[in-house]
């Protein structure tokens, strides 16, 4: 089994290897968009790794109160 997969390289029989969002991704790098070149990290590697910290809750509850914001209304800095 690869862990790792270059994102130009992913087909659709990788979906469920690597998630649909990094799917979409690579499809829209193969018809031509600009995105740098990336490697996509497996989803069993990444669960297994989310397995492995201990700071599982306070990681994704602690986002709501970050002074890190992105608004989605601003074009400017979304890109």
């Amino acid at each position: 089994m690869t862990n790792f997969y270059w994102l130009d390289q992913l087909q659709p029989s990788h979906r469920r290897l690597v998630g649909t969002k990094a799917l979409c991704l690579s499809q829209l790098q193969q018809k031509g968009y600009a995105i740098a070149p990336s490697v996509v990290v497996s989803a069993q590697v990444f669960r297994r790794f989310l397995d492995t910290i201990d700071w599982l809750e306070p990681l994704f509850t602690d986002f709501s109160d970050s002074s890190i914001r992105l608004d989605i209304e601003n074009a400017r800095q979304l890109q």
